[in-house]
This record gives C-alpha cells, structure tokens and sequence, in this order.
C-alpha cells in the first residue's frame, strides 16, 4: 500500500497532495524561511526557503515537473520537503480511483477507451452523488499508517467483504445500517437476524432508522427497503447476493449461553471454521463485546469459560433473574458506534484486537472500558478438533 518515495519523485504521472486535515502556518521570518505544518496528532517546522510556496502547491493537481518549474526550487530541496512531509503521514503520492463492484465495467478496449473519451464516468450523477458521500470516510482513513491514497484503496475493497448479523436488538440494527453505509456493502441481516414474519413494535423505534410510523410493518421488509437509502456503494443484485466472498464475518448479538450449542449457530460456525465475533445482551448496566474468534485458530467461547473458573470468576454462573431486553437509546448508539469503528479496522486488515480478547463497558464509566485477553486453552481442545 505504501509507495517509495524515492521512486518516483521525478514522474510526471506523480502530483502528491496534501491529505485532508493538514493544515499549515504563515511564513516565519528569520536566517531561513520556518513553516509549521502539522494536523490534531502532531506538528513539525520545515525549514526551507519556499516551503510555504511548495505546500500551497501539493493539491494533487500538479506533477512534480509543475511544481519545480512553478516554484523555481532545486530539486534536492524539493524531495527534502515531500520525504519529511511523506514520512509524517502528511502527504498521499497516489491517486486510485473508486471501483464499484456491482457497476459494469466493459472489459473490451475499444469500448472502455470510448467511455473514457466520452467521460461517461464524469457525468454520472450517481458516481458524483458518490464522491460526496465519500470525502467524510476517506478523511479518516487517509490518517492509518500506510494509507497514501486519500484512503481510497481501503474503502474499496470493503465491497469485497460479506458481513452477516444475527440478532435482533437495537445494536443489531444499528450496526446493520452503520456498516451498509461505511462501504460494507455485502452487509445483511442473518436468516434469525430479524423477526421472520414479525412486525415492527414500539420498543424498536429509536434505532435512528425505524420511526412510529414504521410500528406494524414488516421488519424485514423494511429494513431491505431502508439499506437501498443508505447502503454507501449500489447493493448486489440478487443473483450476486448469493455469491459467497473470501472474506466474511458473522455477528451474534445476543446471549449465546441461552442457545442450543449442540444444534446452534456458534456450534455450526465452530464445525465450519466460519470466523464470528459476540455481543452480549444489556446486563447491570452493562454490555460485553468480543472474541472475535476464527475457529481452530484464535480462542473460543469455551477457552474463556475454562480460563475464567481457573481464576475464580464467579460472575458467570449468575443465569436467574429479571430478563434486560434492550438497551437505552443512547447506550444503543454509543455501542454500536465503537464496535462499528473497531469491525471495520479489523475488516480493513489493520487491526486484531478483537481475536481473542473481549471488552467491558459499563454506562456508570464511560471512560473506563475493560479489554480483556485470553490465550487458547489446552484443556479446551477447539484448536485440534
């Protein structure tokens, strides 16, 4: 994903651009010209004459020809600059285009080399509705380690990805909808993931997509009618929905302890090495997420189990009580919204901290999550099975 530098700092094909975010300061006078260049994470001076110059010029617009013409700069002062800005995480030095998975694109070249002359893609309304749509999620991508692209790279290849959630709480649907429109477009909710043949009931209004007057539809059928307005890339069509992809996680939102693991789902995706990943339902005020578990491979529910009597939690034999069905509307949010963030991380191929770990969070503490590791157990057998 990261390009050399050093290798094409001298291509005309090259017009680096200042990431999103960057911001820059006035020219501070003195032996040689100063500049403070920096973003929210962090700032550093360059010191070179006409850095200033050469900055306001890195819109992704001109080559590196046009710069050193324009700028009247050597161009070992140039690299100098674009190398420190590079290294900072300041600059992208690529520019890829958007793919639409589920577009056509002609594979004969006399027909593709039309379209191009034509700039069909320019005058598409539904690809420039796109770009708008875009331009917030790029400019957080474009900030991970790596990313010299604007981000659009990463962002692509989530239409590559099939995510299926089952479970049918507040969080369920909210992460449905917040995954569809981050570019996860092989989103769907998993054939007990909605109330088959149920209606919409009071208590699922305030999940931001459902309103009072949605109460007595059908849940599926409205949740298949609201993913067309804000899936962020175009959906399958049916005929591709069946495709099975590489990549692909389940969610279970719920209390697996309370399934039949003998006939269920999480003992089904065990057999199948199918990777999963659980969220608990409301308990005292609390909610836990996590492992995220590939089967054979990363520990599994009955690896934490063993782990936790062995360091005397008793927490876990707690089972009787009053039933918590849902979660408060703005605990529904907040969730939802963290794990989302951490889901896509892991979907993008840059973070782990879901395996094998799982993570407390209580409403009394907003700023005191608990992240919780375990290791496979020997007396579990799930990595030999």
């Amino acid at each position: 994903m990261t390009q050399n530098l050093g290798s094409i700092r001298t291509s005309n094909s090259y017009s680096p651009r200042l990431k999103a975010g960057v911001r820059y300061s006035n020219t501070f006078s003195g032996d040689r010209e100063r500049v403070v260049v920096g973003n929210f994470d962090h700032s550093i001076e360059l010191h070179h004459n006409g850095a200033r110059t050469i900055i306001e010029m890195l819109t992704g617009a001109k080559s590196i020809e046009e710069i050193k013409a324009q700028a009247g700069i050597c161009e070992d002062e140039l690299d100098s600059i674009l190398a420190t800005l590079h290294s900072h995480n300041f600059l992208d030095i690529r520019q890829n285009k958007i793919v639409l998975a589920n577009r056509f694109h002609s594979s004969v070249p006399s027909i593709a080399a039309k379209a191009k002359k034509r700039k069909v893609e320019e005058r598409d309304p539904a690809l420039q509705l796109l770009q708008n749509r875009l331009a917030p999620e790029l400019s957080e991508i474009t900030w991970r380690a790596g990313v010299d692209d604007g981000g659009v790279e990463v962002i692509s290849a989530r239409q590559d990805y099939e995510i299926e959630i089952f479970g049918n709480s507040r969080i369920a649907v909210l992460l449905y909808g917040i995954l569809l429109g981050s570019g996860v477009t092989n989103t769907q909710m998993g054939p007990l993931g909605v109330r088959d043949n149920q209606t919409i009931s009071h208590r699922d209004i305030g999940s931001t997509y459902l309103r009072a007057s949605d109460v007595g539809s059908s849940f599926r059928l409205k949740l298949s009618e609201l993913a067309k307005e804000f899936t962020l890339f175009p959906i399958s069509s049916e005929s591709k929905k069946h495709e099975k992809k590489e990549k692909s996680l389940r969610i279970y939102v719920g209390d697996p302890t309370k399934e039949d693991l003998s006939t269920g789902l999480i003992s089904q995706w065990m057999r199948q090495r199918l990777d999963f990943f659980l969220i608990s339902t409301p308990h005292g005020g609390g909610i836990t997420w996590g492992p995220l578990v590939k089967p054979g491979k990363t520990p599994c529910l009955r690896c934490i189990d063993i782990s936790r009597k062995e360091q005397g939690d008793i927490s876990q034999y707690l089972e009787n009580g009053a039933e918590e069905m849902e979660s408060s509307i703005a605990a529904a949010h907040e969730i939802a919204g963290r794990i989302s963030q951490e889901i896509l991380y892991y979907v993008d191929g840059n973070d782990e901290s879901l395996v094998g770990a799982r993570t407390r969070f209580h409403s009394g503490a907003l700023c005191n999550r608990e992240h919780i590791t375990y290791a496979l157990h020997p007396r579990c057998g799930c990595a030999w099975e």
